[in-house]
Formats: C-alpha cells, structure tokens, sequence
C-alpha cells in the first residue's frame, strides 16, 4: 500500500512539472508575440511620417533614411525573474531621439492597456 501511494504522488508531482514547463513556455511564447506586436507599432509610428520635413517637438520621428526603424529589435531577458522580453532600437542615434522625440516610450504608453489586454487574451484563452 505504501509503495502504491508513493508512485500514484510521484505522477502527480511528474505532472505539476510537465503543466508548469508548458505553462512557462506558453508564457514565454505569448510575451514574445506582444513584444513583437509593440515593436511592429514603433516601427509603423516612426515611418508613417515622410520626410522632410525634419519632425518637430511632439511628434514622432520622422523617417529619413530608415535606419532607425530597421534597427529594432526584440530581445528576450534570461535574469529578469520571470518571463520578459526587451524592445531594442540599435541604430547608433537611437537613444538620442528617443530622449527628443520619444518613440517607444510614446508607443508603449500609448498601447499600454491593448498590450496587457492581448496578452491576457492569448494567455487566458484556452480556459
């Protein structure tokens, strides 16, 4: 009777891990695609703007020669406790408008319910 109660608790435990691993990567997977949707929107804000002319306070930055746009990208974070990925523009003038002509920070603001909403969406869907 002993030896029946200890495998019948180790197929649960067995399952809790499985349920947990997949769970985790349903996470991960899920914040990768929001990530992907919020830098789809960066991109679309910085090039719906034609240029010239040069882009004024307030507005989105206005693209010149694409630079800016092509160079984002999403990262995921390993030591961040949980499952988070990064939105990373690496042109070289990058940080400098976004200090002047905020970009992403606009648009992750701008977003911020719809991206908590899909991701509780995707993530809440199949229950």
């Amino acid at each position: 009777m002993g030896i029946q109660a200890n495998i019948k608790s180790t197929r649960i435990k067995f399952y809790i891990a499985e349920v947990r691993h997949r769970l985790d990567r349903q996470i991960r997977h899920n914040v990768h695609r929001v990530a992907e949707e919020l830098l789809r929107d960066t991109t679309h804000n910085i090039t719906r703007s034609h240029s010239p002319p040069a882009s004024t306070e307030g507005e989105f930055p206005h693209i010149r020669t694409g630079q800016l746009s092509r160079s984002g990208k999403t990262e995921p974070l390993r030591d961040s406790g949980g499952p988070a990925v990064a939105v990373k523009f690496s042109a070289p003038h990058a940080g400098h408008v976004e200090r002047i002509r905020p970009f992403l920070e606009r648009t992750t603001d701008e977003g911020r319910r719809d991206y908590q909403n899909m991701l509780r969406s995707r993530l809440f869907k199949r229950f």
